[in-house]
């Protein structure tokens, strides 16, 4: 049943994306928030080393909540990254646990410099369904 509602949702964004429709009534299938503007490296090609100071902060709980909460029942997955450094929020394995507990799938873009035991734990414990890596640039 899920997979022919899934279906029917893209059906619905195709043709309102053929249609170059300005205004839908219905939710994205996908969310990307940036749960960070920080990031501990200074990537030659990544814009994120040009970002103003006051870009450069972090995400607070209760938004993030109010977005997640907001988004259950519609949303698939949510990117918990764009610009900045996932791993550098204090609170991104809380993150991680309270999408997956409304059933929304969570994803991380990483340059890895700061897994270790203690952190790729809590990660994965919370739910995290897909990480992947980059280096110098996205």
């Amino acid at each position: 049943m899920a997979g022919a509602i899934n279906l029917l949702r893209l059906s619905k964004i195709f043709f309102s994306y053929f249609l170059k429709r300005e205004v839908v009534g219905y939710m994205p299938l996908r969310l990307w928030i940036e749960t960070t503007g920080r990031c501990n490296l200074k990537c030659a090609f990544c814009m994120n080393k040009d970002l103003p100071p006051d870009q450069k902060k972090d995400m607070d709980m209760p938004l993030y909540k109010k977005i997640i909460d907001e988004a259950a029942g519609d949303v698939y997955d949510v990117n918990l990254f764009h610009r900045g450094e996932p791993l550098l929020h204090p609170d991104i394995a809380d993150m991680i646990a309270y999408a997956e507990e409304r059933n929304i799938r969570t994803r991380i873009h990483t340059n890895a410099t700061l897994l270790d035991e203690d952190l790729d734990s809590r990660i994965i414990y919370a739910g995290l369904d897909m990480i992947s890596f980059s280096f110098d640039g996205y």
